[in-house]
């Protein structure tokens, strides 16, 4: 299990939650282009099967993004994005490039991937190397630049146009 510590109680929503109730920042980026920024909020703490595939009570892939400032939420279906991004800030640096490589890494059983998404944008990261990768209808990846905003990312595979295995970290006992 992978915890993200991207919860940041800094930058704040503006709602009333319930304590049991945990909120990340997300960037949502849909399959058409649209971008929409906020809170995803989860009872849970977030690992790299939960909140976003596994959400009780879910018959299929949705979750909620709060919008900044607001009380509303927006319900999001997995199939309708290109990407979810859990970020350590909304801002970003549009002018910071990633890191693309990965080295001295910890031994987390994991497989190094490039993913070139339809509309040519490139990621690259960590998947756990598991079932779920192999035959769900998206997958986590951690990305392989610590100093990048991203701590995950969820990426529908209907979004891939190219998927490229650059190296696998066995775990050692």
């Amino acid at each position: 299990m992978h915890s993200f510590p991207g919860k940041d109680d800094r930058e704040t929503d503006g709602s009333q939650r319930p304590d049991s109730s945990r909120r990340y920042k997300a960037v949502v980026n849909y399959l058409n282009g649209d971008v929409l920024k906020g809170f995803l909020e989860t009872t849970r703490d977030l690992d790299m099967s939960a909140a976003l595939l596994l959400e009780p009570g879910r018959q299929e892939p949705v979750f909620s993004v709060r919008e900044p400032g607001t009380d509303q939420s927006r319900e999001v279906r997995l199939t309708d994005i290109k990407s979810l991004y859990l970020v350590k800030s909304f801002k970003g640096d549009s002018t910071k490039r990633d890191l693309h490589f990965y080295r001295n890494g910890p031994d987390v059983g994991s497989v190094w991937v490039e993913v070139r998404f339809t509309d040519r944008e490139v990621v690259e990261g960590l998947v756990d190397n598991s079932i779920q990768h192999l035959t769900g209808k998206g997958f986590l990846l951690r990305p392989s630049d610590p100093g990048a905003n991203n701590l995950a990312i969820y990426i529908n595979k209907a979004a891939i146009a190219s998927y490229r295995v650059l190296g696998v970290r066995a775990t050692t006992h």
